[in-house]
Order: structure tokens, then sequence, then C-alpha cells
């Protein structure tokens, strides 16, 4: 009896041995062989799983399996993600296939290590209901809120980096860790509420990711990059945010982000809250490139080629707000900061710019292919744009005039006032300067533009509502003592040309733009200047050209100019002459006639007058005519006859003249000095001249 209970106990030793050896050596093969285990029989309770752990509708379309070792391979393909039922569509995200490998041992520490991820052809549909719910982010509860809302109020008070023990905290956690990552074929979509469901079968992603890859270590952040295309760009985009771990659970995490396309670079730092982010985002922002025109393509608008362009600050965006605070705008050697605000209250938008600069450089703003009215003036291959259909300038226009619409700026209400303390043109120093823009029911308005130049100084007003319709635009203008040496040197920096100049305008027109204001306007418009070294197409104004055509009316070409008068009566774009003359220090040249302002051209006739009475003297009268950028100068009808009866009559005359006629000073001071503007227009004296 003992002996057969001896071998009953020896059997089962041995029995228990061999069993604890076999699952030993199966747990070995399966730990050094990848054996492929189909899970299809285990489908339902996984989907049921991930159900009730993502809280919406879970499917696995295809196959799962499982490849055993000690790093075991999960696979699977055709997993589609749905939504709840709230929103339009059915799927939030579909899944082509996905292997995710796991490391055995950190689980023995209850970590999961995963050493890659990899994934093929993933489709994100993002969606918005009308009541403000994204498909995103599961339903938060009331103790994750007050997590995130503890989190973002330490932030607003100012809490720096080193007061921040949970992200540091977090960032040495290594519970969850990936350490290879690669997707590919990402597309994501974006349905908009009310779209339904047979405008979604058809919509194009609003972006994709050709490629995705990244790591997500232990005590580091993790980091992504993203390559793709969008709107015909491609770009580069790289992604760290503090810890995966605070992301899945939380949804809130500290994010930084840099965005790389078209030539330009887009920076974003700041803690982000998934659940909130499309309601309200508050980030540093920096945007960084060498040609602002190259985002023209991404946001279907002709912008200005700004070179060197940085903008940065403190940005926040929510549903009705957009804050640009502390903000820093550079071009070239120009830069500007201040605060820039945008609130939405309805329909309407209020605007408020605050803007100071220590030094502008006009030279930044102003360009030789781009105009701030007609866009760009070449093409994409930076030929000449007259040489090209216009229907791409025509494209260009017709968004500006939609911007500037009465339809448009009648939902804005904006107040903007930029200060410069230094402006400059090149070299030249032209002082301090601001100018205040508002726009109010749809009308636009300078009230000022002043720029204070050494001894003088320019004033611009302006107030008309742009636009498809007209209606009631008044311009004025007042410059005092600016050197006409300024614009001269823009067009050629080692000309000598320069002097004084002064300007008077005051119109009124039924007019939408400030061109139809100067070609539909009333009023008068005078100007005075004491020119030196003026040399015709040196500075692209018509009163220059005039002048310059006026002084070749005469072969006395050593005199010195002392000075050029024109005041203008101005009646629908018409300019009458009220009086018009240019002075030297031996004659006076005189003119009249009509300016139109339409046809950008003029019709004048002037004359010669010796300020001392001469025998013999040929005063023959000149035509002027032509357009302001091709003035021709020529003799009037009659004017040859006209000087011949002159030249023949001078030796009876002439000594009458030397009697009778007021002596007209040779520096000019009679007339030189005369004020200009809406008084005293009536009945002008200029001896020589009436």
């Amino acid at each position: 009896m003992s002996s057969l209970v001896l071998r009953f106990i020896r059997l089962s030793i041995y029995l228990f041995f061999f069993t604890v050896l076999f699952l030993l050596l199966g747990l070995v093969v399966l730990a050094l062989f990848r054996i492929p285990l189909p899970l299809t029989a285990v489908k339902a309770p996984i989907e049921l799983a991930v159900e009730n752990l993502l809280e919406r509708p879970v499917a696995i379309e295809e196959t799962i399996e499982l490849k055993t070792s000690l790093h075991p391979v999960f696979a699977i393909k055709g997993l589609r993600i749905g939504n709840p039922e709230v929103f339009e569509t059915d799927t939030f995200m579909y899944l082509g296939s996905a292997e995710l490998e796991l490391e055995l041992l950190p689980l023995l520490e209850w970590k999961i290590y995963f050493s890659r991820i990899l994934v093929d052809e993933l489709t994100v549909t993002l969606e918005e209901t009308s009541d403000g719910r994204v498909n995103w982010v599961k339903e938060e509860t009331g103790e994750k809120q007050e997590k995130q809302s503890k989190e973002v109020n330490d932030q607003d008070a100012g809490v720096g980096d080193q007061q921040r023990p949970p992200r540091a905290e977090r960032l040495r956690k290594d519970s969850l860790v990936v350490k290879e990552l690669k997707m590919q074929d990402i597309s994501f979509f974006v349905h908009e509420a009310g779209m339904g469901s047979k405008e979604s079968d058809h919509m194009e992603p609003k972006f994709r990711v050709e490629q995705c890859v990244g790591t997500m270590l232990a005590g580091e952040p993790a980091q992504l990059r993203m390559d793709g295309e969008l709107v015909g760009q491609a770009y580069s985009l790289e992604v760290s945010f503090a810890s995966l771990e605070e992301l899945i659970e939380d949804e809130f995490t500290w994010t930084e982000l840099q965005l790389a396309i078209a030539e330009t670079v887009f920076d974003l730092r700041g803690a982000v809250n998934l659940s909130e982010s499309h309601k309200e985002l508050a980030v540093e922002a920096t945007v960084t490139g060498e040609d602002l025109s190259t985002l023209d393509t991404l946001v279907q608008f002709d912008l200005p080629p700004f070179a060197s362009f940085e903008i940065s600050g403190a940005l926040r965006l929510a549903d009705n707000v957009f804050h640009l605070t502390d903000a820093m705008i550079k071009t070239g050697s120009s830069s500007l900061g201040g605060n820039i605000l945008v609130t939405r209250r309805g329909e309407l938008y209020e605007v408020g710019v605050n803007l100071e600069s220590p030094m502008i450089q006009l030279n930044d703003f102003i360009f030789q292919d781009w105009s701030w009215f007609r866009g760009s003036e070449r093409d994409d291959n930076g030929d000449d744009a007259s040489e090209v259909p216009k229907q791409k300038k025509e494209e260009s226009a017709e968004v500006l005039r939609r911007l500037i619409d009465p339809e448009v700026l009648k939902n804005i209400d904006s107040f903007g006032i930029i200060q410069a303390q230094s402006v400059r043109s090149g070299r030249d120093e032209l002082g301090k300067g601001v100018l205040s823009l508002t726009i109010k029911e749809g009308r636009l308005a300078i009230e000022p533009l002043q720029l204070n130049v050494p001894g003088g100084g320019i004033t611009l007003q302006a107030s008309l509502k742009p636009g498809y319709r007209d209606s009631d635009a008044t311009l004025s203008a007042k410059i005092a003592n600016f050197d006409i040496g300024v614009l001269a040197r823009r067009k050629d920096p080692e000309t000598e040309m320069g002097g004084l100049v002064n300007l008077d305008v005051d119109l009124q027109a039924t007019a939408s733009t400030l061109d139809t204001v100067l070609e539909r306007g009333t009023g008068h418009f005078d100007f005075s200047g004491q020119m030196k070294n003026i040399k015709a197409g040196a500075v692209d104004l018509w009163a220059v050209n005039l002048v310059t055509a006026m002084l070749t009316s005469t072969k006395d070409s050593s005199s010195k100019v002392n000075c050029a008068v024109g005041r203008w009566s101005v009646q629908d774009g018409i300019l009458t002459s009220d009086v018009l003359f240019v002075d030297t220090g031996k004659i006076r040249i005189c003119g009249s006639g009509t300016i139109d302002f339409a046809n950008n051209s003029l019709n004048l006739l002037v004359q010669p007058t010796p300020k001392k009475a001469e025998y013999f003297n040929v005063a023959t009268p000149i035509e002027i005519k032509g357009r302001f950028d091709e003035v021709k100068v020529g003799v009037a009808g009659g004017g040859v006859l006209g000087s011949a009866v002159r030249f023949l009559t001078s030796p009876v005359f002439t000594p009458l003249k030397k009697i009778v006629t007021v002596k007209i000073p040779e520096d000019g001071s009679d007339v030189c000095n005369m004020v200009l503007g809406a008084e005293a227009r009536d009945d002008i004296q200029v001896p020589g001249c009436n």
C-alpha cells in the first residue's frame, strides 16, 4: 500500500515537473519566436471594451491578430471609430492598418512601453455642433474641468517654468513611453454644422499629412514631425508637448509648435486645452519670413512683399475676440509695437489698433512691382503684368474691392493710431509722424496723417465710403516747406534736385476712391515752391513736370529760379488757373489754361516776360500740352507773327515801358511768398502777368 502511494506521489511530481517545463518551453517559444495568433474570434469583446473606454461606437471591419515574442506585436486592419448620436457624421476616425509593438518586461512594473507604433491610412473627420460640442474629445467631467481651470489660472497668473512642478514631474514619469512612431497617409476633414451627410461624403480634406514620425520618451517632451501639403503648399510641422500621458488623461498640456510653409515659419507655444481649443486659445506667437507675398496662395490674397518680416506677441483667440498684446511687427529696418484687439458683437466687428514705432523707413512700405491700391503688378514668374492676361489682376482687384465694399465696412467699427518717433525716406530724416484712421458705418476716414518735417509739416485728411457706389468724399492736404529732393532721391539717390514746396488742397466730390476724388473734385488746388536743379521726370508729379516745361519755354537757363506758384480753382476734376507763374532772376514766365485730372492731361499757354524792358525782345507764347507723364512744348498758333511784330516795334515802345512799367524785383519777393488757400482768389495781382 505504501509502495502504491509512493509511486503515485513520484508520478505526480514528474507530471508537475514536466507540465511546468512544458509551460516554460512554451513561454520561451512564444517569447523567442513570432507566432501569429488570429484574434478574430474575440473581436466582439475587444470592440465592446474599446467602446466602453471611448464612449462611442467601435468596429473592426477587417482583421486583428497578435504576434508573440518578448516584444509582442498587436496588428489591426479596418478600425472604425464612430461619433456619438449628437453629431451629423457617422465616423470620427477610420484606421486602415496599424501595428503596435509592446515590451513585456516593463509591464511587471505597471508601465507601458511601445517599441514602435506604425500607422498607415488614417482619416479623421472633425465636427462641431451648432451648440458648440466637438467630436475630438469626450464630454468633460467636473473633476477634469476643475483641474484644467486651475492650470489655466496658474498660467494667467504668470507662474514661471521653475514654479511648475506638475509639468516637470510629468516629464520624469515613464509609465507611458513610445520609442518610435511612424504614420503615413493621414487626412483631416472638417464637417460644419448643417452641411449634411451627402456634402460630407464628397468634401476634400482640409489638409493632409504624408508622413509623421516621433518619439515620446521618459523625461523628455513628446516630439512629432509631420510633412504634407496644405492648399497646394508643402509644409513641415514640428510639435512638442509636455507629456503623452497628460494629453491622454487630461486633454490638456503645454505645447510648442513650429510650422514651416511657403517660406514662412509660424511658432506657437502655450498651454492647450483640447476640449476648449476651438473656442479659446492663448499662446505666444511668432511669424517670420523673408517675403510676405510668398503666402499669397495660402491666404488667397495679394499681400504686400514685406521683406525680412517678423510678427510676434501674446495671441488670444476666442469665439468673439482676437487680441494680440505686446505685439512687435518688423519689416526691413522698420518696427512697430503695441496692441491689436478685434471684438465681435453680433454682426459688428470692433477693431482697435494702437502701435508705436521708434523708426519707420518708407522704403520698407513702397514697392516697385506692388501697389497698395492695385496689388501685384507682376505675374507669378516676375514678368511685367502688362504682358499677361488681365484676369489675374482683375481677380486681385476684385478681392480688394470686396474687402472695402460698404456692405463689408458697415459691419466694422474701427479706430487705429500709429505713432512714429522717426520717419525716414532712404537717408532723409523726415521727422515725427502720426496716423489716425477710423472706419464708422462704412466710411473710411484719415483724421489726420501728420508728419512734422524740419521747418514745416504735412497734414492729410480724407473721408470716403469705398466700394461700388459713389458717396460724399473729401480730401484735404496741407504741406509746408517740404524738401522736394526727398521724392527726387527716391528715384535717383544721386540727384541734386531740391527745394522747398508748399501745397494747399481742399476738394469735395461724389466718389468711392481717392483717385475719383481728384477726377471729380470741386474746390481748390494750390502749390508753390522754390526749387533748384529741377529736371523733367526726376519726380513723378505733374506739377514738377509742368514747371520744367515752363522753364524750357525760354532760352534763359542761366538765371536762378526763385519760385513757382500755381493757384487753381477746381470744378468736376477740371483745374482752371487763377494764377500760374515761374519767377527767375531775369524773367517771369506767366501761364494760363486748364488741367484735367480725369484724363491726366493739361492744356496751357505760357509767355516769358522780361523783368526789365529790353530792345528787340522776342517773348514768343508757348503751348504746353499732353499727359502728365509726357508733356509737349511748342509755339502757340500766331506766336511767331506776334513775336516778329514785338521785335520790330521794340525800338519805339521799349523806352515808354521803361518809364511806366512797375519794376519787378529780381528775387521775386513781391509774389514768391504768396499765401495759398481758399481766400483771396478773385483778383490776384502778379506784375508782369496781369
